[in-house]
């Protein structure tokens, strides 16, 4: 059994249901696992003991016609006897809901022992009931409820007011004292009448710009039908014309279609072109910058090569200078042959090397002749280079 209920709730109602004429038996064990259907009976025959005119559907079959049905049971008792049941309570159809069953069970337990001692009290009277306990049988809960309510509210209201009396008790005795002068009434009766008069006119002149106002209102609107019921006929009329340039339309719309793909095809061609040019082009730029690099890289070597060829060319040409004194024309060609040698193998490094030998054992005329082929080689080699620099870009 669940533990919000024991097992006297259970007894107490089984008895309770069976004192008020319930036609089942409840089992004592009915309420050890939830059992939605025995709590919908004994709801429903609960409510038709409070109410025997209620008209609620007892259909239970899904989970909505559940709460359906628990919503009209629970209305329908606050309606009647005021009151208030726990749905959630109910729907658990366990322990929970045995105690909200045995509350109504017991009210009307309550109810129907007092009209039992009641009908056995006036029994025993000899059954004299005045006309005031018979209505007072008859009572409706809910009018009486209202009328206490009213009641309450105007005796608030009263007490208020009369809070007040003192203050009006004396301005109502210096008016009743007061003699009255008939000019000033007069006077006053006249300045009401004019400023009704005057508002009588003016609302007068209201409902006249308000009439005039609503048949402008119409002129214009039966305006706006005429032009309106002409501009449909017109729509349906151009809507049942073919346009003469129609075909034509059509014609250069098929065109224009098959132009796109085309226009499309093309474009992607031209971009895929443009990016292959691009590439290209981006090769061909870092080629040239490799040239340039290397043939930089030519010149650095070849300018360093002069100037070691003449740093040692002009230290030998200074010794022979001190160790001989002959001007030897014979000498002096052989020695300038072997400078213009020199000159020509000045490209390398064991030209260079081999010519710097032969104007130590040359002398003096050997040194200048081998200075002026100095000077002329590396001119003879910049010029073959820039002929081989043009010839390899034209190549490219």
């Amino acid at each position: 059994m669940s533990s919000t209920s024991s097992f006297r709730d259970v007894r107490h109602l089984v008895h309770t249901m069976r004192r008020l004429g319930y036609p089942r038996l409840i089992s004592l064990q009915g309420f050890q696992e939830p059992n939605f259907v025995l709590v919908a009976e004994i709801l429903y025959w609960l409510v038709k003991k409070f109410d025997p005119n209620c008209d609620a559907s007892d259909d239970i079959a899904t989970e909505v016609d559940r709460v359906i049905f628990l919503k009209s049971m629970a209305l329908t008792l606050l309606q009647k006897v005021r009151i208030k049941i726990n749905l959630k309570r109910l729907y658990g159809a366990d322990g929970g809901a045995v105690k909200e069953l045995l509350v109504l069970a017991e009210w009307l337990d309550r109810a129907v022992m007092a009209a039992r001692a009641e009908r056995e009290g006036g029994e025993g009277a000899g059954g004299d009931e005045t006309e005031d306990e018979l209505s007072m049988r008859n009572f409706d809960l809910k009018r009486l409820r209202g009328l206490v309510s009213e009641v309450t509210a105007s005796g608030a209201k009263l007490h208020e007011l009369l809070e007040g009396e003192k203050e009006f008790e004396a301005q109502r005795t210096a008016v009743l004292n007061r003699q009255m002068d008939m000019e000033e009434v007069e006077r006053v009766i006249k300045t009401s009448m004019e400023r009704v008069k005057e508002d009588s006119e003016r609302t007068q002149e209201e409902l006249v710009n308000l009439e005039r106002y609503e048949r402008s209102l119409e002129t214009k609107i039966e305006k706006r039908k005429a032009e309106l019921e002409r501009n449909q006929k017109r729509l349906a009329t151009l809507q049942g014309v073919r346009p003469a340039y129609m075909d034509e339309f059509e014609r250069l719309q098929t065109q224009l279609q098959t132009m796109y793909v085309v226009y499309l095809e093309r474009f992607r061609n031209l971009e895929f072109l443009e990016a292959e040019m691009e590439k290209h082009n981006r090769a061909e730029m870092e080629k040239i910058e490799e040239n340039q690099r290397n043939m930089k890289r030519m010149q650095k070597k070849i300018h360093d090569e002069e100037l070691r060829i003449l740093k040692g060319e002009g230290q030998y040409g200074m010794a022979g200078d001190d160790d001989s004194d002959e001007d030897d024309d014979g000498s002096g060609s052989g020695s300038s042959g072997s400078a213009s040698g020199s000159g020509s193998d000045s490209g390398s490094d064991s030209g260079s090397d081999s010519d710097g030998g032969g104007v130590a054992r040359g002398g003096r005329p050997a040194g200048r002749a081998g200075n002026d082929a100095g000077l002329l080689g590396p001119i003879d080699e910049s010029e073959e280079e820039s002929s081989s620099e043009s010839d390899g870009s034209a190549s490219d």
